[in-house]
C-alpha cells in the first residue's frame, strides 16, 4: 500500500495562520512600548514630587531651626539685661545706704555747739522775751491792732507755745529762749489766725474753708479749752493762717497737710483785713 498523499491546501493554511501571528506581534509592540514609556513617566513625576517634598522639609526645618536659634538669642539678651538692671539696682541701693551712714555718722560727729547754734539760728541772746516777741511780731505787717486784741510775750510755758483767751481779748505768747525767729513767728501768727476767727469768722467762712482745704463739713470746728488744737478744723485754720502770713517751715496741723500755692491763693481773701 502507497503512502497517503499530501493535499495541495496544507500549505496556504500554515501560510496563513504564520501571517495571524506575526501580524498579533506586530501590532502587540507598540503598546508596550508606550506603557513601558508611561511607567517610566510616571516614576519620573514621583521623584520629583518626592524630591521637591524633600526639599521644602529641609527649608522648614533651617527655618524653625532658625527660629528657634532666635529665640535662644532673644532669652539671652533678655537675662542679660535683667542681670544688669538687678545689678544696677542693688549698686544704687548699696550707694543709698553707704550716704545714709554717712549722714547720720556725720550727725553723730558734730559737735553739741553747733548743733545748739543752729537750732536757735535767729535768736538774738541780749534780747527780752518781750522785746524778741515785739520785735518778731512787728516783723509780720498785719493790722492786728484792728482786730481789738493784745498780745503778752512771756518766759517759756511747758507744753505751751501761745495761749488765746477771748474773754480777756488777749494773746499769751511764750518765749523760748531756744527757740528760733521763724517758730516764733509762727507760734504768734497761729495765735493771730485764732484772734482773726474769733473776731471776723463766720459760719460761711468756715465752710468755706472747709471747702477749699478738702475738709469734712462735718468736723467740730473747736476743741477743749486749753487742748491742743492741731486735730481740729480751728486749729488747721490757725496753722495754715501762720504758713500764710510767716511762710513755710514750721507747720504743726495734723488734720491736712500744708497747703499747696493754689490754696494759698485761694484763702487769701478769708485772710485779708
Amino acid at each position: 500500500m502507497s503512502p497517503p498523499r499530501r493535499t495541495g491546501r496544507t500549505r496556504p493554511i500554515a501560510l496563513a495562520l504564520s501571517a495571524v501571528v506575526l501580524a498579533i506581534t506586530v501590532t502587540s509592540e507598540p503598546a508596550g512600548a508606550d506603557r513601558a514609556a508611561r511607567l517610566v513617566a510616571l516614576s519620573e513625576t514621583e521623584i520629583q514630587t518626592v524630591a521637591l517634598a524633600a526639599r521644602q522639609r529641609e527649608a522648614s526645618q533651617r527655618t524653625q531651626a532658625s527660629l528657634q536659634a532666635q529665640q535662644r538669642h532673644q532669652a539671652q539678651q533678655a537675662r542679660r539685661i535683667h542681670a544688669l538692671a538687678a545689678a544696677k539696682a542693688r549698686a544704687q541701693r548699696r550707694a543709698a545706704n553707704a550716704q545714709a551712714a554717712a549722714r547720720a555718722l556725720a550727725a553723730q560727729q558734730a559737735p553739741a555747739a553747733d548743733r545748739t547754734a543752729r537750732a536757735t539760728a535767729g535768736v538774738r541772746r541780749t534780747e527780752s522775751a518781750v522785746q524778741r516777741g515785739q520785735r518778731v511780731l512787728a516783723s509780720l505787717h498785719y493790722g492786728w491792732q484792728t482786730l481789738g486784741y493784745r498780745f503778752e510775750f512771756l518766759p517759756s510755758r511747758a507744753g505751751y507755745l501761745g495761749l488765746t483767751i477771748p474773754r480777756q481779748k488777749l494773746v499769751q505768747i511764750y518765749v523760748r529762749g531756744s527757740q528760733s525767729d521763724l517758730v516764733l513767728a509762727h507760734s504768734i501768727a497761729h495765735e493771730l489766725g485764732h484772734v482773726l476767727d474769733l473776731t471776723r469768722g463766720s459760719g460761711a467762712k468756715r465752710a468755706q474753708y472747709l471747702s477749699i482745704r478738702t475738709l469734712s463739713q462735718r468736723l467740730t470746728w473747736y476743741g477743749c479749752s486749753g487742748c491742743t488744737d492741731y486735730q481740729t478744723p480751728a486749729g488747721d485754720w490757725a496753722e495754715v493762717f501762720a504758713y500764710w502770713l510767716a511762710g513755710p517751715g514750721d507747720f504743726r496741723s495734723q488734720l491736712a497737710a500744708a497747703p499747696a500755692s493754689g490754696q494759698l491763693a485761694a484763702l487769701g481773701p478769708l485772710f485779708r483785713l
